[in-house]
Formats: structure tokens, sequence, C-alpha cells
């Protein structure tokens, strides 16, 4: 056997030990076999040493890039620049996994950037790269194709090595320049070793001239190092791939609550509205084709798009409930007899008010959520949606008879990783007799913990009741109806351009507000 997995991973929290704070965080299920990358503190503890040299620290962001992500169509969340992709690097490592050049390139600026480094981006031909600086010198990096080249006296080259080194050899041998088919026969056989010396001392490529996951080779190299680009007179360009910060896995249960990650998935990826083509990482397997190089490179996954599950059955008849809830108001926990909810309106008089919210570290795709309501005489029972922090509710349903309800959410929460749900029952006699909630999430099977042959060592943990809420929104409306934007938190602004944060004179101003604090 070449490896051994955990077939699911299934955290929970059993029992109502958790009562006093309501919740349990940043729980965490860590191997010796995969590198912890659940955040940025995580990240630089795995891969960044004491007494590294700076070219070690910028290798260790490289490698780091590298292992937890894969070319392949980007995922798509209509919250940055650059066509929505995501470019927040802890995120690509455990929601998606994959990612194009630009989202590479864009991985390593911001990680350089947390090891002390200054980094900077290129527009080449038909690619995008980075350069991590240090020693003086630009170095390129590129974690998109796998490769880096040293110059003769080994240090590693840069863009304008590269480009320069490859332009003297196109002078001297004309004929290949813009022509494929001859640069991808001179290749094979080591021959590519003959090229221009910047080329000639990686171990990038295999003796045929191809690069790790056989998608490119040498042939592309020449090309899309040969000077031309989208820049002024069609040459390459220097470029800023930005980049956004914040995101970090901060697994949060309460009693009744259960997340669920896979080592398979069911075709579902954040693309699937028609924001992009099924990327191959949905089909491809760990250690074949595409993803054969990950394999050599300690990948113990089966494939890199996993499709977990995030559940929560609502504990109505506890008191414990009160503890975990941002809003619990006017409500009796009763046995839930014949015609009696097990949360049940305490004074006929005034509405009881239920509200909760449904953080996720992972992309939901979809979302169900099942009341079964109990609706007294001339009582309703209504249930409101909020994706920014209570600012704005939206009803989803209004109950005027008792019974079950499957109330579908996908389209409210599609894309999303946070969102609050309120109940209002009013009337004597109304009330909750249960609440659930299922929804299907995307994470990179790539960081769970993993077993390999021989020993391991796993290890659980739990941090204190608290974490950072993160708001994401796009800075345009460019968004609107697929994602949030900044005018859904209703900012005031001033100095700004009309339906965007840029400025439009010397200074500017945002202000927003939270309606209320998270739990």
């Amino acid at each position: 056997m070449r490896r051994l997995i955990l077939p699911l991973l299934i955290l929970a929290v059993r029992g109502f030990a958790a009562d006093a704070a309501g919740v349990v965080s940043h729980i965490k299920v860590v191997s010796d076999k995969v590198e912890d990358v659940s955040s940025v503190a995580a990240w630089k503890k795995s891969f960044i040493k004491d007494g590294m040299s700076d070219e070690q620290k910028a290798l260790a962001v490289w490698e780091s890039v590298v292992k937890f992500r894969h070319q392949d169509i980007p995922p798509v969340e209509y919250l940055t620049g650059d066509g929505g992709d995501v470019h927040d690097p802890i995120k690509t490592f455990n929601v998606y996994g994959y990612n194009m050049c630009c989202c590479e390139s864009s991985n390593i600026l911001a990680l350089a950037q947390e090891a002390g480094l200054e980094g900077r981006g290129w527009g080449i031909h038909s690619h995008s790269v980075p350069e991590v600086k240090y020693g003086g010198a630009w170095h390129l990096l590129d974690a998109s194709l796998v490769c880096f080249f040293r110059k003769p006296d080994r240090s590693i080259a840069g863009v304008e090595d590269i480009i320069g080194s490859i332009g003297a050899w196109y002078g001297e041998h004309p004929e290949y320049r813009n022509n494929n088919d001859k640069l991808y026969k001179f290749m094979g056989g080591g021959n590519w070793r003959k090229g221009p010396a910047v080329l000639a001392n990686t171990t990038a490529y295999d003796d045929n001239g191809w690069l790790p996951a056989a998608t490119h080779g040498w042939y592309s190299t020449m090309q899309e190092y040969d000077g031309s680009g989208g820049g002024k007179d069609n040459k390459a360009f220097l470029y800023n791939y930005g980049y956004s910060m914040g995101y970090e896995v901060n697994i949060q249960l309460r009693p009744g609550e259960r997340l669920t990650r896979n080592w398979s998935n069911k075709g579902l990826h954040i693309n699937q509205d028609g924001a992009g083509a099924n990327p191959g990482s949905l089909t491809e397997k760990t250690g074949q084709g595409q993803l054969l190089y990950a394999a050599k490179l300690g990948d113990l996954s089966n494939q890199r798009i996993g499709n977990g599950t995030a559940e929560y059955r609502v504990p109505v008849g506890s008191t414990a409930l009160k503890n975990s809830a941002l809003t619990y108001t006017n409500w009796a926990v009763t046995d839930g007899g014949k015609n009696q909810p097990a949360l049940q309106v305490e004074k006929g008089t005034e509405p009881g008010v239920l509200e909760l919210d449904l953080p996720s570290s992972y992309v939901y795709l979809d979302g169900t959520a099942k009341l079964n309501a109990v609706v007294g005489a001339g009582g309703e029972v209504v249930v409101s949606f909020s994706d920014n922090h209570g600012l704005d509710w939206k009803e989803v349903a209004k109950l005027t008879a008792s019974g079950e309800q499957a109330l579908e959410l996908k389209a409210l929460v599609y894309r999303r990783y946070d969102y609050r749900l309120k109940i209002v029952a009013k009337g004597s006699g109304s009330g909750v007799q249960s609440l659930s909630f299922a929804h299907t999430i995307q994470h990179s099977q790539r960081a769970l913990p993993a077993l390999a042959q021989g020993d391991n060592t796993i290890r659980f943990s739990a941090g204190a009741a608290e974490g950072t809420v993160t708001l994401e929104a796009k800075g345009d409306l460019s968004g609107k109806g697929k994602q949030l934007t900044y005018a859904d938190f209703h900012p005031k602004t001033e100095g700004l351009k009309p339906d965007t944060l840029l400025l439009a004179g010397g200074q500017g101003s945002v202000h927003s507000r939270s309606k209320r604090r998270a739990r």
C-alpha cells in the first residue's frame, strides 16, 4: 500500500462540555506528515525556520506554494480583481488547492512579505510570474509551472536574466524564434541542455525537457521568456499581482454541530454555476496525470478537491442554546410533549426571537434548513436570512400552520463563508420543535492530516473560545448579484469615485458598521 489516509475527518462536539462558552473554537487535527498551513502564523512555523538565509526563506515560500496549490482553472469568488479569482494564499491552500499563474504569483508575493522579503510580479508572454528580492538581486520563483533557473554561478536567475540569455541564444539561432514546432523537437533526449545557458542548470526539466506537471516544457519556457508580453511595445512588463490576507481555518463547533471533510468529492465546486469550466482537479488523481509530481512532494491525498459537509442540529430543547445564539429572547424550554414545541414562546404577548450565525472555514456550495415549527392560534413563525451581519434581512418563509418545512438556501449561501438565520415566533403556543442545517462545502484534500506507512503522530487541539471575524466584500459593484460588495455594508464614503473604493482625489474615507457583535 502506497499510503494510508483517514477515511473521513469528522469533527463534532459531543454532549454539553462546552455549555459555559457555547462554542469550542480553533479545533485542529494535525498530522506530522502534512505541514500545518491553517493560518499565516501556522504556515510560518511550518516553513520559516530560525537561522535561514534569505534564499532559504524564499525557497521555503516557493516550496509551500508548490505543495499546496496546483495549476488549474482558478476558483472564482468575485471578491478581488483579476476576474474575481482567489488571491489569498492561506484560503487557496485550505479551501481550494488550485489556481492559475496570476493567483500563484500573488501567493508568492504575499508569503514573501510575511517572510520579510520583497516581491514583485511580471507579465510575460502568455504567463504571469513572481520574483523575490534578496542579496541585492531579483530571483524568479515560479510555483505555477514548478521551476526556477540557476545561473552558472549557482545563484537563482531573475526574469531579466532569463530574457537576456534566451534573447542572446535566439540571436545565434534565429530560426527557432516564434517556432513552436522546432523548439519542441529540439528539446528531446536532453538536447535542451544545449540551449540558453540560463536554462541548462535547472533540475526542473526531465531528460526530454518536460516540467514536473508535463503540461509545459523547455519549448514553452523559450517562448514565455522571449521578451514579449502585454506591456508597452508588446514587451514583458512589471505588474503587481494584488493579494488579500486575513483568512484562517478556525473550526468552531457548538453542541449539535458537525464538520466532515472527505477524501473525495461529489463533482461540486465553486465555479459550478458557470463562472468557469470544471477544473481538472475535480477528477485528476494524485500521483497520476498532471498531479504526478504532487505525490513526489509528499501529497498523500486522493485528489485535490474535496466535498465535505457542515451540519448543525440545533439543540432547541436545551437551555444551553442561549450560550451560542446571537439572540435568544422570550423562550421557554419544554419537554416537547404533544402539541408543545421543545422551544416555545414564553410570553404570548411578545415575540420569541432566535438568531443564529452559521460561520464556516470552508466555502458553502449549497444549504438547506429543516424547520419543524408549531404555530399557535392566530400566530406565525417567520424565518429571515442575512449575509451582511444582520444589517439587512430577507424573509425566507412565513409559516401560519404547524409542520416541517425544508428551506432551500443555496441561492442565498452560495460562495459565502458566513450567514445568519433569524426565527421570530408570535402567538401563545408557537415555537420550534426541531431545527437543523446541512451544507456541502468545498475544501482542499491536500491540507488535511494524513497517515503514511510507518509511525505517525496525530495531534488534536482546541483554542480559546474566540476568533477574528473578517469581512470580505468586493471593492466595486461588478460582483453584485454574485457576491457581497462593499455597498452591502452601507458604508459612508467620502472622496471616492462612484461605485468603487478608488480614490477620486488626494484622500478619502470609508466608514461602516456591523449591527451586532459576533459570538
